[in-house]
């Protein structure tokens, strides 16, 4: 039998954002993935976009303050 210590080390945490409105929902999505992030989240997914100049933008925030995102 699994140890359940072990699953949740093995265990990913994802955020999923839904309905992502490009131009209208870039400031909440930002919100959303730095939230996610200060809560140690492994990742975000932005569902029906993609979302380049967002994941800049978390990517230089990752590089400026740290931690695996």
């Amino acid at each position: 039998m699994t140890n359940p210590n072990e699953l949740i080390h093995k265990s990913k945490q994802v955020v999923l954002r839904l309905n992502h409105r490009e131009k209208r929902d870039d400031r909440l999505t930002t919100h959303v993935c730095l939230v996610a992030r200060a809560f140690l989240a492994d990742g975000v997914i932005i569902s029906n976009v993609k979302a380049e100049k967002l994941i800049k933008k978390i990517n230089e925030v990752t590089e400026k303050w740290g931690n695996d995102f």
